[in-house]
């Protein structure tokens, strides 16, 4: 027998395998299998099963004991990989990586066990040594010790004397399972949230549908999902909830716990081996009750999933754009499809794919108009910077100055939004004017004052700040132009001396617990004044919070006319995020915008509070031009180390086009970015007036070109970025 095995690696072929002895008799489509594949052995899926028809090449045997211990991929989530790669063009081996949670090899299954002391204390208990007494009162304690390293270090005893109390029994090591626990403490909806909940109940019905809860920030929308998927586990079934950031899930930890009773499994790139493996053998086994994570977390295994959540479905952080490139929110809703349950899109600011298939009934829709426990809106108005006398050297507005030592006489806190990292965006010298540049980007390098360095935030690249201009030779010539928060922390500190300040930003705060500890400080009023780039724009509750000012908000402005088509949606939908910070307690909260373009529509769109108007607004100006998410697009990117192969690999992929009836190509020419990584980069992009599948397009397009080696093809259907 002769099977064909899909493997973990960025190829869409599959391998075939024979298969030896009685295991013949048993390999079935699904199962999963460690193969030989080179010199290595990796976890493979069996994907068809045929007779021995014709010698063909092949890649190995099969024999008995490469079975996974009856390990089995569902037939639906067969079906997802093959459709998501087919819809992506890209290869099925990378979503099968995926689904085995990150790795080419799955390890054997190993039980989560603690060490405990022995029912009865264990025989013999009058010979214990004070070192082993000490270790015994630790365990009988809330300490949580799965290994004698770490149960001996914590008391301070060596690993011998842990190591004895095993050998005599007196302390066991026991496997856990996970155990549900009851509801200790639901947190009543009020009733507009019941209202919401019981909406979509009603309007969704059963099988397959999608949801859309749209609530202003601050409405309770956690509380109305939470809602579903208790009636998700109360049904049997598991939950999947997607968050963008990892930096969210300590406060959505605390809330599951509390009003649902389950310690969630959590899924993120963070996560160490080990634990990927634990996590991913326990929702096999069928054990995990609710998963929340990253967008990978879409792909795990979960043969009794009955809910998908994606909250804030509007962040651009659910598009993979490196390596496998595929939307999460999208994604998201296909395998819902497959496995014929619920997907609900949640977000204060839905995105306006997710509206315009509101507006077609395609999705249900139900929101939220008010703040939870009578909270109000916070008020909106612009300082227009043409009016304001400015210090030079200075980017706070007397107006915003003035808004922020009220607030701070009052007892209240502070939120300065910056979306911009470091110290400045731009250096240069003022001798020459001659400005860094990374040797394999080619794009400016930004001042990160804080860490001494300048900084390419395309491919990492870091170096010292120079003592002196390497094009000139002048010495302290450098003028930093523009602010970043580290910048905009040196004039707070400034204006506002012995006030508690506090950034938040990835190049401060680069993990979970460092974020974490940043909010506590906040929540505990140990901080007056915040400093954030985007990630404070997310999920964060701080009742003393009543003043934001947003510093820049023309940087992130420009639509179409500058080259990124869905700039003011993002805009608008950050400083909506931004401004519902404030004013979530029982304080009004104030947003001050500063801008040179008072006239701009999406000001004044939010400034009203109208992101209905907003989004109509937007949709009728895409329309126009049959832009997503009325046309659509597809990216071919044409990169290599020398700038000649790229420039001929792209003008041999656009002679290949063939013109459609309402599909055109633009391009071949130079990617706006044309260099990241020491790779030139050459940029093709098919525009459909209509939302035609594109993926079948180009991959017939690009079956007969030739792409040599020395080259890299990359292909992002429905692209967010544009760069």
């Amino acid at each position: 027998m002769r099977v064909k095995v899909l493997l973990p690696v960025p190829l869409d072929g599959l391998f075939d395998y024979d298969v030896v002895g009685e295991e013949g008799e048993s390999v079935r489509v699904g199962q999963l299998v460690r193969v030989p594949f080179g010199t290595r052995r990796l976890t493979g899926c069996v994907w068809q099963t045929e007779p021995d028809k014709e010698h063909r090449a092949y890649q190995g045997t099969l024999k008995r004991g490469d079975s996974l211990g009856g390990l089995f991929l569902a037939d639906t989530m067969r079906a997802f990989i093959d459709w998501s790669a087919a819809w992506t063009c890209s290869p099925r081996g990378g979503f099968l990586r995926l689904a085995l949670g990150g790795v080419k090899d799955i390890a054997p299954y190993k039980p989560l066990s603690r060490l405990v002391v022995a029912d009865g204390g264990g025989t013999d208990m009058e010979s214990v040594t004070p070192h082993q007494s000490r270790v015994l009162q630790q365990l009988r304690g809330e300490g949580v010790y799965r290994n004698k390293r770490a149960l001996a270090r914590a008391c301070g005893v060596s690993d011998s004397v842990v190591e004895a109390l095993v050998r005599r029994g007196i302390v066991l090591s026991r496997q856990e399972k996970e155990s549900p626990r009851r509801c200790v403490a639901q947190s009543p909806l009020n009733d507009e949230q019941q209202r919401a909940s019981n909406d979509l109940v009603a309007q969704m019905g059963e099988g397959f549908d999608v949801g859309v809860l749209q609530g202003v920030t601050g409405s309770g929308k956690t509380w109305v999902y939470f809602d579903r998927l208790r009636d998700c586990l109360e049904g049997g079934r598991q939950g999947l909830v997607l968050l963008p950031e990892i930096m969210l899930t300590q406060r959505w930890l605390d809330h599951c716990r509390s009003v649902l009773g389950y310690e969630p499994l959590v899924w993120h790139s963070g996560l160490g081996a080990s634990a990927r493996q634990r996590v991913w053998h326990q929702l096999m086994r069928g054990e995990g009750h609710i998963v929340v994570g990253a967008r990978s977390a879409l792909f795990l295994p979960m043969p009794r999933l009955g809910l998908i959540v994606v909250d804030e479905e509007h962040d651009s952080a659910y598009k993979q754009e490196e390596g496998l490139i595929y939307n999460a929110r999208d994604l998201a809703v296909v395998r819902a499809r497959q496995h014929n349950i619920h997907t609900l899109l949640v977000s204060a600011t839905p995105s306006l794919e997710s509206m315009a298939n509101v507006w077609k009934k395609r999705y249900h829709h139900v929101s939220l108009a008010t703040r939870f426990r009578g909270a109000t809106m916070p008020t909106v108005a612009l300082i227009d910077m043409a009016q304001e006398k400015m210090e030079k050297g200075t980017f706070l507005s007397p107006s915003l100055v003035e808004a922020m030592k009220v607030c701070l006489h009052k007892g209240e806190q502070v939120l300065l939004f910056l979306n911009r990292r470091g110290y400045a965006p731009l250096t240069v010298c003022g001798a020459c004017g001659h400005w860094l540049v990374g040797p394999q980007c080619h794009n400016r390098l930004v001042q990160h004052r804080y860490q001494g360095m300048m900084l390419c935030h395309y491919c990492g690249y870091h170096a010292p700040i120079p003592d002196a201009c390497p094009k000139c030779g002048k010495k302290d010539s450098w003028r930093a132009c523009g602010p970043g928060v580290d910048r905009l922390e040196e004039e707070v500190a400034r204006r506002f001396a012995g006030r508690r300040i506090q950034v938040l930003s990835s190049d401060r705060l680069t993990d979970v617990p460092s974020m974490a500890q940043a909010v506590q400080a906040i929540e505990k009023h140990e901080v007056d004044i915040i400093i954030g780039t985007q990630m404070v724009a997310k999920g964060h509750h701080f009742p003393l919070l009543t003043l934001v000012g947003v510093v820049d908000v023309d940087a992130g402005l420009g639509g179409v006319a500058g080259g990124d088509l869905r700039a003011s949606e993002r805009m608008f939908q950050v400083l909506q995020q931004v401004a519902g910070r404030a004013g979530r307690a029982e304080n009004t909260g104030h947003v001050l915008l500063q801008t040179y373009t008072p006239s701009e529509s999406v000001l004044r769109f939010l400034v009203d509070g109208d992101s209905d108007g907003f989004l109509r607004h937007e949709a009728r100006q895409r329309q126009e031009l049959s832009l997503p998410p009325f046309g659509g697009f597809a990216a071919l990117i044409v990169s290599a180390m020398q700038d000649t192969v790229a420039a001929q690999t792209a003008k041999n992929l656009a002679r290949a086009f063939r013109q459609e009836q309402g599909v055109r190509l633009l391009g071949p020419s130079k990617a706006p970015i044309a260099m990241i990584r020491g790779y030139h980069r050459w940029r093709l992009l098919v525009k459909a007036d209509d939302r035609r599948p594109l993926a079948p397009l180009v991959r017939r397009w690009i079956k007969d070109v030739p792409i040599p080696s020395a080259v890299r093809l990359r292909i992002d259907i429905d692209p967010l970025s544009f760069l």
